[in-house]
């Protein structure tokens, strides 16, 4: 069987390479938005447990999230429940809902930090296109994913994970305070910058064939 039949994994139709190059088109900047901004992207779907991502940016303290914008950018059949959720919530001035994007990294790009609120995910390119960008990361800890990419074997962080609670409001609240503690802490998202680049690494093409090379050569040797 031809080896590239095997090259699907981690390198999705996106991949690390397909994010830079869509950075070249940088020509739309996001506008009028406030000091710190969390633009956010995907379906708006059950999974991706943006209500939930609504909810804990609701709970920031006033005084904080007035210098802040929470930016979604994508489409789903939970549009309406979102936009009902965020004027219900009194956040309307503070969440952008700026639709489908072609090309959503010229928006990721300008992001001070990136929340994965999903409730269960195939892997979580987007973790990967994020720490490309530079971006610290906020993320549940859900099935399946976040945890491969964003903690390695000897237990060192690459972003902050936040356990997914069978109560919901506790979800909200856990993640809301990881927000907060990433926020209030440069020295930390600067840990997470450097750690990015060295992390994602791991996940491009070259690394990935190599890894499939290395899995056939010990199934030949019966290891």
């Amino acid at each position: 069987i031809p080896l590239d039949k095997f090259i699907v994994g981690y390198t999705g139709k996106l991949g690390v390479s397909n994010a830079i190059e869509f950075l070249i088109d940088s020509a739309d900047k996001l506008q009028n938005h406030q000091d710190i901004i969390f633009v956010i992207v995907g379906r708006f779907v059950e999974a991706k447990g943006f209500i939930y991502l609504i909810k804990a940016f609701a709970k920031i303290d006033r005084n904080i999230r007035d210098k802040m914008n929470l930016i979604l950018v994508g489409d789903g059949v939970e549009k309406t429940i979102l936009e009902e959720a965020v004027l219900e919530l009194g956040i309307k001035n503070d969440v952008i809902f700026l639709g489908y994007q072609d090309n959503p990294y010229k928006y990721m790009k300008e992001s001070d930090l990136f929340v994965l609120s999903s409730l269960w995910e195939g892997f979580g390119i987007v973790i990967i296109e994020a720490m490309v960008l530079n971006i610290p990361i906020v993320s549940s800890n859900c099935k399946y994913g976040p945890s491969e990419i964003l903690l390695d074997e000897n237990k060192i962080e690459y972003g902050k994970l936040v356990n997914i609670e069978d109560d919901k409001e506790k979800y909200s609240d856990s993640l809301s305070t990881a927000i907060i503690d990433l926020y209030i802490d440069p020295e930390l998202r600067n840990k997470y910058n450097k750690l990015s680049m060295k992390r994602v690494s791991l996940f491009n093409i070259d690394n990935i064939i190599q890894n499939y090379i290395n899995l056939f050569n010990k199934s030949e040797n019966n290891e």
